[in-house]
């Protein structure tokens, strides 16, 4: 009501008023919410889950699959085009040139007059002087003999035919470029090509292995977590129903005030444990969505259980299907580290072949015409073709390649120095992940019984409370020691799957790649890995090595060599 109204309205109307308003707003409510529910609907199924199926969605999400094959395929290609500095490049070319003014066509313009029309000009022959005509017959017959000098024996072309002043111009050319000897530079190119391919389809395998054991490893911690998270709810349960049963022994006289204050503690502190554990929960789950790009705010359940092992779900590679080999020398970044030192000696091998002589073979064929109109006619064409060979040699080079040499022989002993250190560092990683797996093994060995044992213990200490035969701290140890007990069952049991898959793939797992680790019931990742398990260096890493785009291959194009830059004379 408007407050200049308000004054004038008696009391008893605005009473009326005002509860006529209420009445109409109860009565819309059931409509409003009848409406919001039909435009929100039922909530939407969650998402089964299986590990299995988390695997595949995995291989089509992985942004490091998709780099790792983008760098095969582009190590393909630098192999195809390595091959192809053995064959011969040819080349076709076509040109057209429209001449608007030249100075061949003005030579024939002068201040001379016309020719009379009335004296007929004699048919083109062998000219024969008169001597008894007059001068001015004389000059006419000159100057018409002159007229005829193309048709006449040793003029026997027509000027026009090399292109002076032709208006139209057309020009088909075929080249040809044919090393023959370059020092040995297209060898060591396709061995830096060879080892470059075999490198990236070694990185395909170890991002696909790496994801595996990443996806396997989110996948069972979200089932932890989610089990911690049971555990959790339970020994609240738990602690509420000691909570009340100590306060009906206090009403009843049977208990002291102490009991009932420790029980209400003890519950509070059970309270904020499942608040960290459902936390935590969220968390491990929300990196599994993120991991296998789902929707954040959609349901998932995982239908795996802790009752299979990774191992009957995963597809493992044929190797990995009997007893897993840990030779060092297998490790994928151990073959990594000797494809760059097969590289850096291919390196060696092109700088030294800058100091030799090159040897190649060149060819041009040519068709010409010089047609009156736009269009040429197959008789306009005419033919030109060379052939011949070319030969280079550095005489002087002010010291470019003997620094070549040097530097690529410290970017050899660098790589050999490297890969001596992946080994050292493959055969301990290799020695850690069999340790964890023993180490899983006895863990969940000994919790085997111990949960049974645990919850009977407690149980009974529950039994004796209420019978007045044990006090609150009794059933509180029992209750803790139940908890602990669920919980490193269900920790051991990660583990030991974890360790599992981990040593099934460890031929293709990077070196330090990998968690197996669990500390408080919290899962703690291992530490990130350099690129791929293998350094790379600044000037001549292995394409594939990197998370970033593709290192360019050294040595696919030397300078001051044919191979990579060539062109073919004239082109």
């Amino acid at each position: 009501m408007h407050p200049a109204l308000r004054d004038r309205v008696p009391g008893w109307l605005q009473r009326s008023l005002n509860h006529g308003a209420l009445i109409v707003v109860l009565s819309l409510t059931p409509l409003l919410a009848g409406a919001l529910s039909a435009q929100v609907g039922p909530p939407p199924e969650p998402l089964p889950l299986s590990l299995r199926a988390a695997l595949e969605r995995a291989l089509e999400a992985s942004e490091e699959v998709r780099i790792a094959e983008g760098e095969l395929r582009s190590a393909r290609g630098q192999k195809t085009a390595a091959r192809g500095e053995r064959l011969p490049l040819i080349n076709a070319s076509y040109y057209y040139t429209r001449t608007l003014e030249s100075q061949f066509s003005q030579m024939g313009r002068d201040s001379r007059p016309e020719p009379d029309s009335t004296l007929l000009p004699l048919p083109c022959g062998e000219f024969r002087p008169d001597t008894t005509l007059s001068i001015e017959e004389r000059l006419r017959l000159l100057e018409e003999a002159l007229g005829c000098l193309p048709s006449t024996p040793g003029f026997d072309f027509d000027i026009g035919e090399i292109g002076f002043g032709r208006k139209h111009t057309h020009g088909l050319g075929l080249s040809l470029y044919q090393p023959i000897y370059l020092g040995g530079q297209i060898r060591a190119q396709n061995q830096i090509a060879d080892a470059a391919l075999r490198n990236a389809e070694l990185e395909v395998t170890a991002q696909n292995a790496q994801l595996v054991v990443s996806i396997t490893t989110a996948y069972y911690d979200a089932l932890l977590s989610a089990r911690l998270l049971t555990i959790a709810e339970e020994a609240l349960e738990q602690a509420e129903e000691v909570l009340q049963f100590t306060e009906l022994a206090f009403q009843v006289g049977e208990q002291p005030e102490y009991d009932v204050l420790r029980a209400r503690v003890a519950r509070d502190l059970q309270r904020n444990n499942v608040i960290q554990r459902r936390s935590a929960r969220d968390l491990a789950f929300f990196d599994l969505k993120q991991r296998l790009d789902i929707p954040t705010e959609e349901t998932i359940v995982l239908t795996t259980s802790f009752s299979s092992s990774p191992a009957e779900v995963v597809v493992l590679p044929t190797w990995a299907e009997s007893a897993p080999d840990t030779s060092t020398e297998l490790r994928v970044g151990v073959r990594q580290a000797q494809e760059l030192v097969e590289i850096q000696e291919a390196q060696v091998q092109i700088a030294r072949a800058q100091g030799r002589p090159t040897v190649a073979l060149t060819s041009d064929y040519g068709l010409i015409a010089y047609p009156e109109n736009l269009l040429p006619l197959p008789s306009d064409f005419r033919r030109n073709w060379t052939i011949g060979v070319q030969v280079s040699y550095p005489l002087f080079t002010g010291g470019r390649i003997r620094g070549a040499i040097t530097e690529a022989r410290g970017e050899l002993e660098s790589a050999e120095a490297r890969l001596e250190q992946i080994r050292k560092a493959a055969a301990v990683d290799t020695r850690a992940k069999l340790e964890a797996l023993e180490t899983a093994r006895a863990a969940l060995d000994a919790t085997t019984g111990t949960v049974e044992e645990a919850r009977r213990a407690y149980e009974l200490a529950q039994l004796r409370y209420e019978e007045d035969l044990a006090n609150l701290t009794e059933v509180s140890d029992a209750r803790l020691a139940l908890s602990q007990a669920e919980i490193d069952r269900a920790e051991a049991l990660r583990n030991l799957y974890i360790a599992e898959i981990e040593l099934l793939l460890i031929q293709d797992l990077p070196i330090g790649g990998g968690a197996i680790t669990t500390v408080g019931g919290m899962p703690t990742p291992a530490p990130e890995r350099p690129a791929q398990g293998m350094p790379t260096t600044p000037r001549s890493g292995i394409p594939g090595t990197g998370t970033g785009p593709t290192t360019p291959v050294p040595g696919m194009t030397t300078p001051g060599s044919p191979p990579g830059t060539r062109r073919p004379p004239g082109q």
